[in-house]
């Protein structure tokens, strides 16, 4: 499943589908679901399961937050998508204009800088982490508009470990930034998201590997993804890392 409203709906209905039809659908429980939709439930979920998340609060809890918690903050509404309805706090004013114009929102500490965002793919079946590969990302609109893949073995070991606990059947896209303290997530999505395509340019095509898993039982290669760039045009461009020192970026 690869759109937000759609993917609660499979969610409900996957057992009643499946057994009406010789369809395997593709989706997460719903209680998974529920636990990524909402960003409230996804920081809990990760707090609870002792890994390192935003602190965070509702409204009703603010006033413990603005005593523990040091300016910038992050309001956004806990279910939403982009960057719609985000603001940056650095005082209580914007606060407050934030909190009258997002709706249901959530506020976050704000963690490590944006050179140090990922978006990260990972798929299960059958409780078995099939890929992983975390992408460092520049974003425009919202949307990621440049990747970059490295070896990052704290971060690839991190995202299978919240995937292993969160028990996802199919893929999940896991968003997080680097910090002083490691990395901490600060969304997860419950499907394929916007950066599959480009995930495949890299070498990981997850839509295959979840397909061939699913029809034979068995992952037959590792997927291994290329060191480099994807610049995001109308086509996704794989630049490997030779051309880039021939072109004196790296």
């Amino acid at each position: 499943m690869g759109l937000d409203f759609e993917v609660p709906l499979f969610a409900k209905h996957k057992a009643c589908l499946e057994n009406k039809t010789d369809c395997k659908v593709i989706v997460s429980s719903a209680e998974v679901v529920g636990i990524c939709n909402d960003k409230w439930l996804t920081y809990r979920f990760l707090r609870d399961s002792g890994f390192n998340a935003p602190r965070s609060c509702l409204p009703d809890g603010l006033d413990e937050f603005v005593k523990s918690t040091p300016f910038p903050w992050i309001v956004k509404p806990r279910i939403g998508s982009t960057s719609k309805g985000i603001f940056r706090i650095n005082n209580i004013k914007t606060l407050n204009d934030a909190l009258e114009n997002c709706n249901n929102p959530i506020i976050q500490e704000e963690v490590g800088d944006v050179d140090g965002e990922f978006t990260c793919g990972v798929v299960i079946a059958s409780g078995r982490v099939l890929s992983s590969i975390p992408l460092r990302r520049k974003l425009k609109n919202g949307n990621t508009s440049v990747a970059y893949f490295s070896e990052s073995e704290e971060v690839d070991t991190y995202i299978r470990q919240v995937a292993e606990k969160l028990r996802p059947d199919g893929p999940i896209n896991i968003q997080l930034r680097l910090t002083t303290d490691g990395p901490m997530v600060f969304e997860i999505n419950p499907r394929f998201s916007g950066t599959t395509p480009v995930r495949s340019s890299f070498g990981v095509n997850e839509v295959s590997i979840l397909i061939e898993y699913l029809e034979t039982g068995m992952l037959f290669d590792k997927p291994l993804p290329k060191v480099g760039m994807v610049i995001r045009y109308t086509v996704d461009q794989f630049v490997s890392n030779n051309d880039l020192k021939r072109l004196n970026v790296l």
